[in-house]
């Protein structure tokens, strides 16, 4: 199974929705995930209690990706104090071990690349993740991390209109060092599967929104549903990070099955739209 169930939307900062998720439901849908075959969830500390709710409400069958936090400026011992804070998220997920752990800003391992070798070394010697990968907003930032350091996996975002994944170059850079490619921001933060949210910030891109609302409605899918098959039909993309609203949602989201569907052609390559961390 492709699927990552995400906690993104546990913190209402990152999602354009006022809409407030319910403890409830986060409680169910980590239940919920336990029950999957090959189960895996993805999370951080910054995701407001999902860590806490994880290690309270999963089983033992639910793989954890988190993620390291960012590396304030001027800390004293900073290879203790990341150590710690991976220690917290441990303690929070109740568990010794797990699948994998990412790091959240390519910038920063940049900025500090000894700390974080050391770090990730340090991580494999002490069995604290099975997997060290990096979450990445453009391909370019895999190019500069590659000379210093191979992630097991990297996190970057894909969907009808960011596509920068596809480019030879870069697919040839993660074959060759056997990277796993997990995807997010299937839904542009909610823009591709709810045709009522929208931000005037775009608004010059209007016509890509109403084409693939159309595109949707003439082949009779659901614009949530079309977005996952875009990824899961991508042979390359190993996971797929999806976050839920309800749990109607995440039902309807296991039973998609692969359909043969000619997507359109509506590829953006402005970098200010393809990055929502800077809208």
């Amino acid at each position: 199974m492709k699927l990552i169930v995400g906690t993104g939307n546990f913190n209402k900062e990152y999602i354009l929705s006022k809409n407030n998720i319910k403890n409830n439901f986060k409680k169910n849908l980590i239940r919920k995930a336990s029950c999957l075959r090959e189960a895996l969830i993805d999370t951080a500390p910054a995701y407001s209690s999902a860590e806490y709710l994880i290690g309270k409400h999963s089983s033992k069958n639910l793989k954890v990706i988190t993620k390291i936090a960012k590396l304030k400026k001027k800390t004293k011992d900073p290879l203790r104090f990341l150590l710690n804070k991976i220690n917290k998220s441990l303690n929070k997920l109740k568990q010794k071990s797990i699948h994998g752990i990412m790091l959240h800003n390519s910038n920063d391992f940049i900025v500090n690349k000894r700390i974080f070798i050391k770090l990730i070394a340090l991580l494999k010697i002490r069995k604290y993740a099975k997997k060290i990968g990096l979450s990445i907003y453009e391909t370019e930032e895999l190019y500069k991390i590659i000379k210093f350091w191979v992630p097991d996996f990297i996190q970057v975002p894909y969907n009808i209109f960011n596509r920068e994944i596809e480019s030879k170059k870069f697919l040839k850079l993660i074959a060759k060092h056997k990277i796993e490619i997990h995807v997010r921001s299937i839904f542009l933060k909610g823009l591709l599967s709810q045709k009522k949210t929208s931000l005037k910030k775009l608004s010059r891109w209007n016509e890509h929104f109403h084409k693939w609302f159309k595109w949707c409605e003439k082949n009779n899918i659901k614009p949530y549903e079309a977005c996952y098959l875009f990824a899961k039909n991508n042979s390359v993309i190993k996971k797929i990070v999806v976050s839920f609203d309800n749990m109607k949602q995440f039902e309807e989201i296991l039973k998609v099955r692969n359909r043969k569907l000619k997507f359109p052609n509506l590829r953006v390559k402005d970098k200010y739209f393809l990055n929502p961390s800077i809208w």
